[in-house]
């Protein structure tokens, strides 16, 4: 190639790879992380409360992932989301309504029966998300479908109660956006939604336990879809 010939293409090449370094550093969002708190009219404050210190145990790691890819559109992204230490604070606060005292702990043990009337372990088996498009005439929305599998057990006076296995899926659409924002705004709210319909369900599960011998047959729901 000639030196003019170069010096014509040069200057096209650093746009080239200007343009896909711009594109490489906008693969990864920021991770969806905020759950809104869950209103009073979903779970309120009770006046009587179940009497007692009770010890808090909230195993959500697993609300930690990447969305998945159901098309190809917008896949060159990546869309992780952790909900993990919104998910503990949601889960305390909503337990903190229906028990009279309630403290976080790291881990379930039948030691802490020395200290606390029961141990309650909320434990989130694992979470899903993936995303789609929905086409439309002028304008695309992304559709974000969210799964949470969960359990809830109970160490009281010496014996353990477990709840069958929970799942909870959810879908929310948005608007697609530019360069694919819509996406983490669609997993953010299905994700909400399946958060708070988890705890919901979780402290109807307490409850329940709490109030009876073991685990009312007609008390827990299996799944749920939003």
């Amino acid at each position: 190639i000639k030196e003019r010939d170069m010096k014509r293409i040069l200057p096209f090449r650093a746009l080239f790879l200007l343009c896909l370094m711009s594109a490489v550093t906008a693969c990864t969002h920021a991770p969806v992380t905020t759950l809104a708190p869950i209103s009073k009219d979903m779970i309120s404050t009770e006046e009587r409360k179940r009497p007692g210190r009770y010890a808090l145990v909230v195993s959500a790691d697993a609300m930690t992932g990447n969305t998945l890819a159901a098309t190809t559109t917008c896949s060159i992204h990546t869309y992780p989301y952790d909900m993990s230490q919104s998910f503990v604070s949601l889960a305390y606060e909503a337990t903190q309504r229906v028990v009279e005292q309630v403290d976080i702990v790291d881990t379930p043990r039948t030691a802490l029966l020395d200290e606390y009337d029961a141990v309650i372990h909320i434990n989130v088996v694992k979470s899903r998300a993936f995303y789609d498009l929905i086409r439309g005439l002028w304008s695309s929305d992304a559709l974000a479908m969210v799964e949470v599998v969960s359990e809830v057990s109970l160490l009281v006076d010496g014996a353990g109660y477990t709840s069958p296995q929970l799942t909870i899926s959810a879908n929310h659409q948005a608007p697609l956006g530019y360069p694919c924002s819509g996406i983490p705004v669609a997993v953010g709210e299905a994700m909400e939604k399946v958060s708070h319909q988890t705890i919901i369900l979780m402290v109807e599960s307490i409850k329940a336990i709490l109030d009876s011998d073991g685990i009312p047959k007609s008390g827990i729901r299996r799944a749920v879809y939003l």
